[in-house]
């Protein structure tokens, strides 16, 4: 186009130049957008990212836990954090997701590298780990803290003492248990060891704990409307509201999930099914 009239109106130049990317520079990450609905946790979610923010000492490098019932969104909430976070170029060196449950099947370093891919920055992890991250500016979310806990999965003790002293920012998830009634001697065994190594490990690390609450049913509500296919018209969110099933859930937006499909919700005498094309993401 370069010496050519634009659109052939006047008698318009193009002065010369080249093309030039002016949008923002994204770290690199592990982390893509989730296309599911996302309801009830902006709030909970602007508190997070104002803390990871935040200007602190150095020696003040503690992680940031979040903690709630199974199926109670941390993964997605953490996720919508780190995407968040990446669409504003914030932690120019890198976001990544690090799900430790596959450590049962590949070494720490293995999963580290696999989700960072520190090739591409010209290093290797298990080189010198003080100095990979060393200045680092970088925010790492660890979820499934709680299987180092259970000891499922071996703790990497040389790693996390060298990521509390840099300025990486750590965020990790953990399961909240309650167990109701008696414990047979194994079980009992069992958590008090689970408890004895959650003390240890987090009064090390941990600096912050957030609690995610169930979703309240309003926000249920809005969940099923998104999700489901167009069959759900003539439904109204008060009729949803007042649906028995929706509160069966108590407020886990997996269990919803999980009830959407096995085809277990009927409203009206209409089967709620999920939108074919959000099967996909599920």
């Amino acid at each position: 186009l370069h010496h050519e009239k634009l659109f052939d109106v006047d008698n318009y130049i193009l002065p010369d130049g080249k093309p030039e990317d002016i949008s923002t520079r994204k770290p690199p990450s592990n982390v893509r957008k989730i296309l599911l609905p996302f309801f009830g946790r902006m709030q909970k979610m602007e508190v997070v990212i104002t803390r990871l923010l935040s200007k602190r000492s150095s020696n003040d490098n503690h992680f940031i836990k979040v903690q709630g019932a199974p199926g109670v969104g941390k993964t997605r909430f953490v996720l919508e954090i780190a995407y968040h976070l990446l669409q504003r170029g914030c932690f120019k060196d890198g976001i990544f997701y690090i799900p430790l449950r596959r450590m049962k099947h590949m070494t720490f370093f293995e999963l580290l590298e696999n989700a960072m891919n520190p090739q591409g920055m010209g290093q290797r992890i298990n080189k010198n780990l003080q100095s990979f991250f060393r200045d680092k500016e970088l925010l790492l979310i660890f979820d499934d803290f709680d299987l180092f806990y259970s000891e499922q999965i071996d703790f990497p003790s040389f790693i996390f003492p060298t990521l509390k002293r840099s300025k990486v920012k750590v965020i990790v998830t953990c399961t909240k248990y309650e167990f109701q009634g008696e414990l047979d001697n194994a079980r009992k065994e069992f958590w008090e060891r689970f408890k004895k190594n959650q003390a240890e490990k987090e009064a090390e690390y941990v600096g912050k704990t957030y609690d995610l609450t169930p979703l309240e049913n309003e926000h249920l509500a809005h969940l099923v409307v998104s999700l489901t296919d167009t069959n759900i018209d003539g439904i109204t969110e008060e009729d949803l509201l007042n649906y028995p099933r929706l509160l069966q859930v108590q407020g886990i937006p997996q269990l919803l999930i999980r009830k959407l499909q096995e085809k277990k919700l009927f409203i009206k005498n209409k089967q709620l099914l999920i939108n074919p094309y959000l099967t996909q993401y599920l």
